[in-house]
């Protein structure tokens, strides 16, 4: 099977390569079908390529590459749809926003993108109750323009090392 993408050009791709998100991603409920595409031009990066809207390509990135300490607990209702048989057989991503200037791209870890790699079946996982931002800073060394600080009453609780 065939496809142009607007950003990839001309991809070849056989059915069991799609990546099936059943209920879409938020904000995209009707994209279902997806490609992960993976080229060490792009590393440490790789994009989810919407199979019916070529101009839909999300990059993504490891969260273990962006903050090592990252971990979350699958809950069963969000596990259930994964059809996962051993935890091995599933891949955890977070979507990247590439901004202007580069050096202040972020990485959603609130929202990761985990995909069953035998049953080619995703989902983006909301980790409601969590400290992660849905913007983390890829260059954490890099300066981020932070917003003006209003004065704080209490002190507060020092954040976790991959929150902001």
């Amino acid at each position: 099977m065939q496809f142009r993408s607007i950003n990839f050009g001309e991809l070849t791709y056989a059915p069991g390569d799609v990546i099936r998100f059943p209920e879409g991603l938020p904000g995209f409920p009707t994209l279902k079908e997806f490609l992960l595409l993976d080229s060490p031009e792009f590393q440490p990066f790789q994009y989810l390529q919407a199979v019916g809207d070529p101009p839909i390509a999300f990059p993504l990135i490891n969260p273990q590459l962006v903050c090592p300490e990252y971990r979350f607990a699958l809950s069963d209702e969000d596990a259930r749809p994964l059809e996962a048989e051993r935890p091995e057989d599933l891949m955890t991503f977070v979507i990247v926003t590439i901004t202007q200037p580069v050096a202040q791209a972020t990485a959603n870890l609130m929202a990761p993108l985990v995909i069953n790699s035998r049953r080619m079946v995703g989902r983006q996982i909301i980790l409601h109750g969590s400290d992660y931002p849905v913007q983390f800073p890829l260059l954490r060394g890099q300066p981020q323009e932070q917003p003006q600080e209003q004065p704080q009453e209490q002190p507060q609780e020092q954040p976790a090392a991959c929150e902001v």
